[in-house]
């Protein structure tokens, strides 16, 4: 996949990133290389997404890859009550002692 400079030094780095910018302006791109050269590598990962629309493309886009909306993710793991808001799903799930670990967690579309 072709990037651009500061798109490749995004993909490269080793250290949680934060991407904010417009529609179009590459955001699944870079986390989809990402997602590619992290899974190629070997390490684990988990990709979370806000519709499963996007899920299904990354999916697409690097056959293989452990992909999932936020909410399926979340709610696989802790069970879903109708209490529970959106919100407080995601830290639940994140303070889990026994939930599963990666080494990269990549989010698009939060």
């Amino acid at each position: 996949m072709e990037l651009d400079e500061e798109q490749e030094v995004v993909v490269s780095s080793d250290k949680s990133t934060l991407c904010v910018s417009g529609p179009g302006s590459g955001k699944t791109r870079i986390l989809t290389e990402k997602a590619r050269r992290t899974f190629n590598s070997g390490e684990s990962l988990l990709c979370l997404t806000f519709t499963r629309s996007a899920a299904r493309e990354m999916q697409s886009r690097v056959p293989g890859i452990p992909a999932a909306t936020i909410h399926s993710y979340c709610c696989g793991l802790v069970g879903w009550k109708e209490e529970w808001k959106y919100q407080g799903l995601l830290w639940r799930t994140m303070m889990m002692k026994d939930r599963p670990r990666f080494d990269w967690i990549l989010i698009d579309e939060i």
